[in-house]
């Protein structure tokens, strides 16, 4: 089941966005990803990743963590922790 947007969760992003721009770029980090990761908590997939794209070009990890998080985010409406199953197959990777 998708995360949908509540009554209010649109206009509320669209103002943390605008308080967003507001900020000095040197500091807005934190913050986009924050707002990323509340877009995706409210079903905002578009607006999630268009927030992501603004994270630091160099940072790749920050980038592809932020943008899995609110891909697990969005199709499962938990904020916690991705949790590994064990499917009890393991690839070989030394070619044994």
């Amino acid at each position: 089941m998708f995360a949908r947007p509540g009554e209010g969760e649109p206009a509320a992003l669209a103002e943390a966005y605008a308080t967003l721009r507001e900020t000095p770029g040197t500091q807005r980090e934190h913050p986009t990803a924050l707002l990323a990761v509340r877009a995706a908590g409210c079903g905002h997939l578009p607006a999630a990743l268009d927030l992501i794209a603004r994270l630091p070009e160099d940072d790749f990890n920050g980038r592809a963590s932020h943008a899995f998080r609110a891909l697990w985010i969005t199709v499962t409406g938990r904020r916690g922790a991705v949790v590994r199953v064990r499917t009890g197959y393991e690839p070989a990777l030394s070619g044994r």
